[in-house]
């Protein structure tokens, strides 16, 4: 009777049974060195890629709210308008409703001009936005680090003024300080305001450029009269908008060999099917329908790119498990030579021979998944929760590295990691075939 029909007193299957004894083998052995190195290799590569797909979703997801936060995801505006300068002028009464799409969670005006804003020592070039009484201040407010939210002037007192906290250190202002805005018009005309807040919305590029005033005085030096505004923003619910890594991967892998029309309609999402269904109930013939996307594309493309860098980290340590995994194999194959050699003298087959070895790798492989995901969870969570990375907000948009733990996406690379890795060991036990029972029995 051939050896692969036999069953232990435990009732396993023989290579599983002899496999179990040769993991147990507590003798030390040169391969066994290089199973721990394997162990290490495979626990490492999964905590680097768990880590590198959770910080790359926090850093995206952080800088989408802060994005929409800041400039709300869909905007109502004239035809050819330019960004972040004078606007032409839009009624209020304008002013799209959209009772029935429960995907819409606030409306509101919106407005800008430009503005030089003075102390006694300094001065300095901004853009001036337009906060009317519908406001998002739910929204805005968690920017907010000093001081309070626009109000109402005051009769007697100066117009409030919300800066950022990057032009407050830049000209030294602080809460409550008086400033003078000059805009650019003939004759040119002076307003004082009062600090009433400081923001820091983390976004550098905008932090720099935008405060906040009342709708009131846009309308005044804008030439409007007090029903009108610059157009529209509106803000969706976050939870319709949802993230596709695999969608990112197949986008930045693939998009030197894509048309740029097919590349375009990849790109499109939720907001997109938002902003058509918006432009068809609203017929305003001058006044076009657009996401934030398309008017700040740049930064969108900047945060599909960071796709790329996790995509070449999860390569790397995908041929670091599997070179490693498979040397382990290899090695221990060649060590445990006289052990098949003596298999074979008993009748056992090439694939029962075959068995004996994957099941050791496997074991190996999910020592190695338990330890790394161990490592990269453990890592994630005491970031999520102690916030001990700090970074450049200048360069990053964030003060510390921003963390989304997504559990499926994390089981997603667990299993494939274990299937990539049981695959390859397909190949270094190809070796046992080529192994001939006299020559094994007396290799040393």
């Amino acid at each position: 009777m051939y050896i692969y029909t036999l069953k232990t007193d435990n009732n396993l299957y023989t290579p599983f049974f002899i496999s179990k004894k040769i993991s147990n083998n507590k003798n030390y052995s040169f391969s066994k060195f290089i199973i721990r190195i394997a162990t290490i290799a495979i626990a490492l590569s999964l905590s680097v890629m768990i880590i590198a797909s959770c910080f790359v979703n926090g850093f995206q997801k952080e800088i989408e709210n802060k994005i929409f936060g800041f400039w709300a995801h869909i905007h109502i505006q004239p035809y050819s308008v330019q960004k972040n300068i004078s606007q032409r002028a839009v009624a209020s009464s304008l002013k799209p409703k959209f009772t029935g799409n429960k995907n819409i969670v606030h409306i509101q005006n919106n407005g800008s001009c430009g503005a030089l804003i003075k102390t006694k020592e300094d001065f300095q070039g901004i853009i001036l936005r337009g906060a009317d009484t519908d406001f998002y201040w739910s929204e805005f407010s968690k920017f907010i680090i000093e001081g309070k939210a626009l109000s109402p002037k005051k009769e007697g007192s100066s117009e409030p003024i919300l800066i950022s906290n990057s032009i407050a250190k830049s000209l030294n202002i602080k809460l409550h300080d008086k400033v003078i805005l000059n805009f650019m018009s003939v004759p040119i005309k002076m307003k004082q305001c009062e600090v009433c807040g400081i923001y820091n919305s983390g976004l550098e590029e905008y932090d720099k450029q935008f405060a906040f005033v009342n709708m009131s005085m846009i309308q005044e030096q804008n030439h409007w009269g007090p029903d009108s505004v610059g157009g529209f923003e509106i803000f969706l619910d976050k939870k319709i908008i949802k993230h596709s890594k695999l969608k990112n991967y197949y986008l930045v892998l693939g998009s030197p060999f894509m048309s740029e029309d097919y590349y375009k309609s990849l790109l499109k999402n939720e907001i997109d099917h938002q902003v058509k269904e918006i432009g068809n109930a609203f017929t305003v013939s001058d006044l076009e329908v657009v996401s934030i996307q398309e008017l700040e594309p740049n930064i969108f493309d900047w945060l599909l790119m960071q796709s790329s860098s996790e995509v070449i980290i999860l390569t790397i340590m995908f041929l670091v498990a599997i070179l490693n995994l498979a040397t382990a194999l290899l090695i221990l194959i060649l060590e445990r030579t006289n052990m098949i050699g003596i298999l074979k003298s008993l009748g056992a087959s090439n694939h029962f021979i075959r068995m004996i070895f994957i099941r050791q790798g496997a074991i190996l492989i999910l020592k190695g998944l338990l330890i790394g995901n161990i490592l990269g969870i453990g890592l994630c969570y005491l970031e999520q929760h102690y916030k001990f990375i700090k970074l450049s907000p200048e360069s990053y948009y964030v003060s510390v590295a921003p963390v989304d733990i997504d559990f499926m996406w994390i089981l997603g690379l667990n299993t494939i990691t274990f299937i990539t890795c049981v695959i390859s060991l397909l190949i270094p036990s190809l070796l046992i075939s080529k192994i001939t029972p006299i020559k094994s029995i007396r290799f040393k």
